[in-house]
Formats: structure tokens, C-alpha cells, sequence
């Protein structure tokens, strides 16, 4: 009973705890902070750059000599060997069933001395494309960021959505009943009312749709994220002072993108790379030098004498130089070098690619910005005027003063200047985010 009560004790604690969990409201920092540290892409590029920090060090360790130990052993059996006994007046053969045994052990060291500074050149390569994938690794981290800060926005957008579009289906509940009134009266006709419940439907599908895009980027969010449970994020309070906000210039933004962005840094490392590899290419050109020295002894059996004396008999010591002068290789090095010069001109063509691609991003982004600003101006503006003309023509409506077609018109001039408001609002803020964070920023609403 005692361990009963101090088991129901603890549970008292850890239901709320459970609950915490599962009802965990995530901001924005709180995605990318799990993201960046379950994001399968981002972990498949850290065993990459795992892979390139070993390939760093097996090169480093190709300048030590290198040491390996020999044996081979070997049992003969020769059941019908004959051997030959010198005798007074003649000699007498007789056979014998013999068991030899044979052993040998040898410790060899080989140490490339010179290779033209191939294996030097090849540790500074290994360090370049270690560097390469750290960047790369970075680039995929940016990426991941900049993945959920849209979905993010998006996913706040439709949700401004969804209060808008469950504004615009209470307000034509609002006017069936009204209209279920006038028709009573005789003020309307059924054929109106009968629009008037369409209006209801449609209004109703599209709260319906816009609930169902809120669920379709949180799915996509929890991809992101390598999450199954269900997910709802912070609703930050997002001004309208927030979309308008000075923007900077995007030839500002781009030459500190330049000097930052991970992208570029990479495509810089591979020109470097490629130059060290034609380096490496040409040192084919030039002789390798080697020092080797072997250690070695045998035994065998049968032949009178012991294993120790054998042992040290037979003990015999080798050094040596070893040089290799190409003369033709059937042009495998030259071969090698030109390769070698069209991979740095690709990799050149590359960063040229990568710039340009920056330079276009970030335009793009300053451009969208720009503009949504400019809509969001406007649309301000549009919704106050359709939803004073709304209002007005709703309260004419109820007194049986206009018609519906006119209300559904004042209707849809507000509904649709609402949801341009809301969409510029949101343009804005991304846009004007990303700019700042290919500025060096962080990423925060």
C-alpha cells in the first residue's frame, strides 16, 4: 500500500509535465533550434564533414614510413623419401616417412622520402575539402532556416485567413437570418433567401479550405522538423509598423551576402582545391624516393639443429634506396594535369553561377518586399473604404433599402480587399526577414 500511494504521489506530478509536452506551443527559434539538431539533411551533411575531417588525417598520416610484419610457415610430408647409407664395399638406400616444418618472419618498413610534394599537397587538399563541407554543412543549415521561416509566415497568414474568412461566414449567417425575417414580411423573396444560404455554403467551404492550408503547412513544417505529433505554433504580434519598415538596400545586402554566405565561401574553396589539385597532377612529373629496410630470419626442422640457434643463424638485415624516374606513362600525368585545369575552370564557372544566383535572391527578395509594402499601402486604405461601403450597404440591406446583389458585391470588394491586406502584410515581413538574414542576422519576427 505504501509503494501504491507513493506511485499515485508521482503521478500527481508528471500528468502535468505530460501535458506540457504534448501541448508544447512552438515559436519560431523554437523550430529551428529542434530542426537544426534533427534535420536528417543537416545530419547527413554532418557525417560528410565527419568523412572529410578522417580523410584529413589519413592524409597527414601518409608522410609517417609505413610498418608491417611477415611470417609464412610451411609442413612438408614426404612419406617416400629415400636416403642413402654409405657402407664397407657399397652403399645401402632406404625410405623413411619424413615431417618437415618450415617457418619464416620478416618486419618491413617502407618510407616515401620524396614524391615530388605530392603527399604535402594532398594534406592541403584533404584541408580545403574539409572546409568545403563545413560550408556545405552551413549552407544546409541556412537553407533548413530559411524553409521554416516561410512556412512559418505562411502558416500565420493562413491563419489571419481563417479569421477573416470565419469573419465574412458570421456575417452571412447573420444575413440569412435576417433574410429569413424579410421573407416573413414579405420584404424579400425566397429565391434571394435561397442565395443568401449559398452565400452561407461557400462562405463555409471556404473556412473549411483555408483550416485545411493552416494544416497542410504545419504538415510541412513537421517534415522539416522530423516530427509525427501534431504541432501549434506561438502566434507572435506582428504590427503593422513591422511591414513598413526601412528597407536596405539590396547591393548592401549583397556584398555582405558575399563575404558570408556559406554558398559562396565553398565555391571560393573549390578554386583553391582545383589549383592544388593540378599541383599534385604535376608533381607525376618528377621522381619518388624511398627508404626501405626489412628484418628477417627462418627455422625448419630436421636438419639437427634447435629453434634459438636457427633463430639467430639466420637472422639477416636489409636497407635500401628505392628511386623511380617516369620517362613514359603513356600520358596518364599529363592527362591528369588537364583534367585538372577544366575541373578549376568549372569550379570558377561555378562561383560565377553562385553569385549570380545571390545576387538574384536577394534582389528578388528586396523587390517583394517593396512592392508588398506598396499593396499594403493601398490595401489599407481599400479595406477601410469597403468596410465602411460594407457596413453601410448591411445596414440598408436589413431594412429592406438595396438588393442583394448589391450587398454581395460590397461583400467581396471587402472580403477580397481584406485578404489582400493580410497577404501584402505578410510579404512584407518575410521578404523584409530574409533580406536581413542574407545581411548576416538572424532570423526573427
Amino acid at each position: 500500500m505504501k509503494k501504491i500511494e507513493q506511485c499515485l504521489i508521482a503521478s500527481l506530478f508528471l500528468i502535468p509535465q505530460i501535458g506540457m509536452a504534448q501541448g508544447k506551443v512552438w515559436t519560431l527559434n523554437d523550430c529551428i533550434s529542434y530542426a537544426l539538431e534533427h534535420n536528417i539533411q543537416i545530419k547527413q551533411k554532418m557525417v560528410a564533414q565527419q568523412q572529410a575531417e578522417v580523410d584529413t588525417k589519413s592524409s597527414k598520416a601518409s608522410l609517417l614510413p609505413s610498418v608491417s610484419f611477415g611470417t609464412d610457415h610451411t609442413l612438408s610430408y614426404r612419406p617416400f623419401s629415400e636416403t642413402t647409407t654409405s657402407l664397407t664395399g657399397g652403399t645401402m638406400s632406404q625410405t623413411s616417412n619424413k615431417t618437415r616444418y618450415n617457418g619464416s618472419y620478416s618486419i618491413s618498413a617502407n618510407w616515401t622520402v620524396w614524391d615530388g610534394g605530392k603527399n604535402r599537397k594532398n594534406i592541403e587538399y584533404s584541408k580545403l575539402s574539409q572546409e568545403i563541407s563545413q560550408h556545405d554543412t552551413q549552407q544546409s543549415i541556412n537553407d533548413i532556416q530559411e524553409q521554416i521561416a516561410k512556412i512559418y509566415v505562411q502558416i500565420l497568414y493562413e491563419q489571419e485567413a481563417v479569421k477573416v474568412c470565419q469573419g465574412t461566414l458570421d456575417v452571412a449567417k447573420e444575413q440569412e437570418a435576417r433574410g429569413k425575417e424579410l421573407v416573413e414580411a414579405g420584404k424579400m423573396s425566397r429565391s434571394e433567401l435561397a442565395q443568401l444560404t449559398a452565400t452561407v455554403a461557400n462562405d463555409e467551404y471556404s473556412l473549411v479550405n483555408a483550416q485545411t492550408m493552416v494544416q497542410d503547412y504545419k504538415m510541412q513544417l513537421k517534415q522539416l522538423l522530423e516530427i509525427n505529433d501534431d504541432i501549434d505554433i506561438t502566434i507572435p504580434e506582428i504590427s503593422d509598423e513591422k511591414a513598413m519598415v526601412t528597407l536596405p538596400a539590396y547591393q548592401d545586402v549583397y556584398n555582405a551576402a558575399l563575404e558570408l554566405r556559406p554558398e559562396i565561401k565553398s565555391n571560393r574553396l573549390s578554386i583553391d582545391a582545383a589549383d592544388m589539385q593540378i599541383s599534385m597532377a604535376k608533381s607525376g612529373y618528377q621522381p619518388s624516393v624511398s627508404l626501405i629496410a626489412n628484418v628477417g630470419t627462418s627455422t625448419a626442422t630436421g636438419i639437427g639443429t634447435n629453434w634459438n640457434t636457427q633463430f639467430k643463424n639466420n637472422l639477416n638485415n636489409n636497407i635500401g634506396v628505392s628511386i623511380s624516374i617516369p620517362l613514359y606513362d603513356r600520358r596518364q600525368t599529363k592527362s591528369s594535369v588537364e583534367k585538372a585545369q577544366l575541373s578549376k575552370q568549372s569550379s570558377e564557372l561555378s562561383l560565377q553561377s553562385a553569385q549570380r544566383q545571390l545576387h538574384s535572391t536577394i534582389e528578388g527578395y528586396w523587390l517583394d518586399a517593396y512592392s508588398a509594402q506598396k499593396k499594403f499601402i493601398a490595401a489599407k486604405a481599400s479595406v477601410e473604404s469597403n468596410q465602411a461601403s460594407f457596413d453601410l450597404v448591411n445596414e440598408q440591406f436589413k431594412e429592406g433599402l438595396k438588393h442583394l446583389a448589391e450587398l454581395n458585391t460590397a461583400k467581396n470588394n471587402l472580403l477580397q480587399s481584406q485578404q489582400d491586406k493580410i497577404q501584402s502584410k505578410y510579404t512584407a515581413v518575410l521578404n523584409t526577414v530574409l533580406l536581413k538574414f542574407y545581411g548576416g542576422e538572424s532570423i526573427n519576427f
